[in-house]
């Protein structure tokens, strides 16, 4: 059942609008829907776009800029399997009524109701006497195979002659092309007295039965013309251009290039070589990027799927070789795609604008933060409710959580707060022992520039529960006045279960204000699986109706990775948050926010 069907623009005006009477949508499926899938470009190649619970279907018109939203209740997913040809069809009944009005404004009555029934009733219908129909399995048969197809066509080729003229074309031109590349200047050929005996016998009407290959071989150069290898080469020139072209018809004059430019697409590197819309207009050599493809679109011409299918495989093998997880990146190519087909220029430099704009957006939307994360000015929010600000860490073993938390202090420390650190990593040997040594460099470092800011180590041993290390801390610096608490947490695999409930259960007794996930930079596929179950279990594990997941990423070892930047656009793209800080360095002060539009310039070269 159809709860909510919904046709707006993507300007946000709602052109018409279908409630069911008997059901109340719980939640904003449609925002969501425009905010993560058509903004965020985040799920758009899935059937259905899931929001709490209710599931989306939609479709696009994108000459019309419109969009139609089916929302229905996500546990009927698998039986409602006729939303996407009831969106399909209202789509088309509805750019046929409304198509010239909807162009010019939206802004008026689009009177859609009878035609909703009506195609809703049919295909209910067909989709109930569907499901009602005995199940057969009916085997294909030979004609409906592409081996038939493929057969058939060579048939049809072979009784034509064509593929035999075509081969003979093709061995003649081979022939010609290692002829005028024979070094053989010779003039012509030493007759021997081998060769005079079979000669005067041949005369005679006798057959020769001795003679060598050497003396036989030259017998036959010497019966057909021998030529020099200059007029060999002006041979080879004279041969036409008609009879070289084995094609049944001639590409239209003046677009030779417009086949060449595929050939073109081969670099990674050049996937988005573009560097504005005049270069490409005005440039005298057709483009070598990726877009060179566009090239063939004329004036006016809509794009379809077909269209850009080439180009989007290239940009998603680009995507991959920079370190974008595989699933990201074929959702990447999916959103640009749904966003570009119906779109049409009037020229071909609009078209390749058109395309690299969409893709430089989506990627600049996904690193973009969805909410305000100041942790300056939330420490000082917290600091007038009287308590202090937590920070907490957590991530897989070895990514540099202590290190990376060590560096974040430094930075609160520059800012003028007193940080308290609670050393709840209660398992690895020598954590403690680590944090230890980190307070005390940094409060030398800040007794040498002469800050009156400092930081103090909450610890209470190892083998101890990590949630209660953290409440103690947390009451502890509020009584001792502390700004800051930057909880260290024991790293865990994200299939330790055991391990992650107790990861959960810190977050829900003591409420961080931020939860931080700290992951290598150097990862690919893994960040997808690492950020999903660590999301997964803080949420399966909570038993609050709105349970914490993951507030914000670090990248560690950002430095080391030279322009294979996809790991920031993976860990964004699963969760949503953004990257708060990224690691550069081996020092306290090698802490930096993400460039944006840097990483974004990295990914598209």
């Amino acid at each position: 059942m159809i709860d909510l069907f919904v046709v707006f623009s993507k300007n946000g005006v709602v052109l018409w609008c279908f409630r069911e009477p008997s059901v109340k949508v719980i939640g904003t499926p449609v925002n969501e829907l425009v905010q993560k899938v058509l903004i965020e470009q985040r799920g758009a190649d899935e059937d259905a776009f899931l929001s709490g619970l209710n599931a989306v279907e939609y479709r696009t018109q994108n000459d019309m800029d419109l969009v139609f939203a089916a929302v229905y209740q996500k546990s009927l997913q698998g039986q409602l399997t006729y939303v996407g040809t009831l969106l399909d069809k209202l789509r088309l009944n509805f750019v046929k009524k409304f198509g010239n009005a909807a162009k010019e404004n939206v802004f008026q009555n689009f009177d859609f109701s009878n035609e909703f029934k009506i195609v809703r009733q049919a295909v209910e219908n067909a989709s109930r006497l569907q499901a009602q129909a005995p199940k057969k399995k009916v085997m294909k048969s030979f004609e409906d195979t592409k081996k038939f197809k493929k057969s058939q066509q060579h048939n049809e080729e072979l009784q034509s002659g064509k593929l035999k003229k075509l081969q003979q074309e093709r061995a003649e031109a081979r022939a010609a092309a290692q002829d005028a590349e024979d070094d053989d200047d010779s003039d012509q050929v030493e007759e021997t007295e081998a060769e005079k005996v079979a000669r005067k016998l041949k005369e005679l009407g006798l057959k020769s039965k001795g003679g060598s290959k050497s003396s036989r071989r030259a017998a036959a150069a010497r019966e057909s013309p021998t030529k020099t290898k200059r007029e060999k080469k002006a041979d080879a020139r004279a041969l036409s251009k008609a009879e070289l072209d084995f094609s049944d018809s001639k590409a239209p004059q003046g677009n030779d290039d417009e086949f060449d430019d595929l050939g073109d697409m081969v670099d990674g590197r050049e996937i988005l070589d573009l560097d504005n819309e005049t270069a490409a207009s005005t440039a005298a050599t057709p483009s070598k990027g990726i877009f060179s493809f566009f090239s063939s679109l004329s004036g006016g011409t809509a794009i379809t799927e077909a269209m850009l299918a080439p180009v989007l495989d290239k940009m998603r093998l680009h995507l991959i070789g920079k370190n974008v997880a595989t699933d990201i990146a074929e959702k990447i190519c999916a959103g640009v795609a749904e966003g570009l087909v119906g779109t049409s220029k009037g020229t071909f430099s609009g078209v390749a604008s058109i395309v690299r704009d969409s893709i430089e957006a989506t990627l600049t939307n996904i690193l973009s933060p969805k909410r305000r994360v100041d942790i300056l000015r939330d420490i000082l929010q917290a600091k007038k409710e009287h308590r202090p600000y937590v920070i907490t860490f957590c991530g897989v073993n070895g990514v540099g959580k202590s290190t990376n938390l060590a560096k974040t202090c430094y930075w609160l420390l520059q800012n003028e707060n007193s940080v308290l650190i609670a050393a709840c990593d209660t398992f690895r040997a020598g954590a403690v022992e680590q944090l230890r040594t980190h307070v005390r460099k940094l409060n030398a470092a800040q007794k040498q520039t002469g800050k009156q800011s400092t930081v103090t180590l909450f610890e209470k041993g190892y083998g101890k529960d990590a949630a209660g290390i953290a409440g103690d801390a947390i009451a502890f610096a509020k009584d001792a006045g502390h700004n800051v608490v930057l909880v260290d947490t024991a790293g865990r695999m994200q299939d330790n279960e055991p391990l992650m409930r107790a990861l959960s259960k810190l977050v829900n007794i003591n409420k961080p204000d931020l939860v931080l996930f700290v992951g290598e930079a150097l990862v690919g596929n893994e960040a997808v699986d690492q950020l999903s179950k660590f999301n997964k279990a803080l949420a399966d594990h909570s038993n609050e109706d709105n349970p914490r997941g993951i507030d914000g990423i670090v990248l560690t070892k950002f430095d080391t990775i030279d322009d294979k930047v996809g790991a920031a656009i993976s860990m964004t793209y699963i969760t949503g948050q953004p990257v708060v800080f990224v690691g550069t360095g081996q020092t306290y002060g090698d802490l930096k926010k993400l460039n944006v539009k840097s990483v974004v310039a990295s990914l598209l070269t």
